[in-house]
């Protein structure tokens, strides 16, 4: 584990709400200068905390949906799993693919236009695989909401949200396509060097960001970080919900949107109904969080499960041909 001081936490704080504010403006809001923001930061770098800098995107203002598959292996051996996630990584539409503990072996996130797209992988996947493969789950997001790493520097609450939606008719052209593209594997990327590669002025660049940050295209520049550095393990809890009313289905949310330790939700059709990311110390942590949900919300909580994410071999948003003419 990599020891943090509190201001390399609200360092951190400060770049999960937004990693492309300058390091004048961290400076400012963590009381340091610009170059100790800078050292700071490339220091956390070297030493792995910060793995890299993404942009989050709206994938349904794009057009796209979202997938979240779930698969149990059998029969296999570390070399087997490793040929089946290296063949996966290859796919331009699979954004997201970890290891996990408990139910399932293998969490898998698709990103597509259309069922179709998903189910020729689903199908190249049971024709390559279907003899490793025991249980498996695939389910539709809804939307999702990202919440604060609050923890990191001790809040009592998450001190901010942002959402993605349902897919919507692309309200976009083809050089914010490519802007987009550009953006999401690399939040910090200058924008003269995305003038310069598309051919437009810093200026014309700038107002198209903006412009799609007003549509809520570019939901928010964010950080990965290595939490296991952190001292903290990633878990995932779904839940399957009954007798649900508004008003709890409200409570529900605020409570998931406030706690300090509950990163994001995202909502299913099919299978579970809702799932929260929850980063804890140990399983102790995790049980205590676990009660309190299950103290408060007992009447609509019909059952829940656990996942931990132990290792992630692929975490991206550059969204399949997103970066494409049409």
């Amino acid at each position: 584990m990599y020891k943090l001081d509190l201001k390399n936490r609200k360092i951190l704080h400060e770049l999960d709400k937004d990693c492309r504010q300058s390091f004048n403006q961290i400076g400012r809001k963590v009381n340091l200068s610009k170059n100790a923001v800078r050292y700071r930061i490339a220091l956390m770098k070297k030493v792995g905390v910060i793995k890299k800098f993404h942009t989050l995107i709206n994938i349904g203002k794009l057009g796209y949906i979202g997938f979240r598959i779930y698969i149990n292996l059998q029969n296999t051996t570390p070399k087997k799993e490793k040929e089946i996630i290296d063949y996966l990584k290859t796919k331009a539409n699979v954004t997201w693919i970890a290891s996990m503990d408990v139910l399932y072996n293998l969490g898998i996130f698709v990103v597509a236009k259309n069922i179709s797209e998903v189910h020729g992988l689903w199908d190249d996947l049971m024709e390559r695989y279907i003899n490793y493969f025991d249980d498996r789950s695939l389910t539709i997001i809804t939307h999702s909401n990202y919440f604060s790493i609050g923890y990191l520097v001790d809040l009592e609450r998450s001190d901010y949200e942002i959402s993605t939606t349902t897919p919507q008719d692309p309200d976009i052209d083809d050089t914010d396509r490519r802007i987009v593209a550009m953006l999401a594997e690399n939040a910090d990327i200058a924008i003269v060097k995305i003038a310069h590669k598309l051919g437009f002025s810093s200026k014309t660049i700038i107002q198209r960001i903006k412009n799609m940050e007003k549509k809520n295209v570019i939901v928010a520049y964010k950080t990965f970080l290595d939490f296991e550095k952190l001292g903290y393990q990633h878990f995932k809890v779904s839940f399957i919900l009954s007798k649900v009313t508004k008003p709890k289905e409200r409570e529900f949310r605020q409570y998931a949107k406030y706690h300090p330790n509950i990163v994001y939700e995202e909502n299913y059709i099919g299978g579970d109904d809702v799932e929260l990311g929850i980063h804890v110390k140990d399983n102790t942590h995790l049980r205590k969080i676990l009660d309190e949900i299950k103290e408060r919300f007992s009447d609509i909580i019909h059952d829940h499960r656990i996942l931990q994410i132990y290792e992630e071999h692929k975490n991206s948003y550059f969204i399949g041909d997103i970066g494409k003419k049409e």
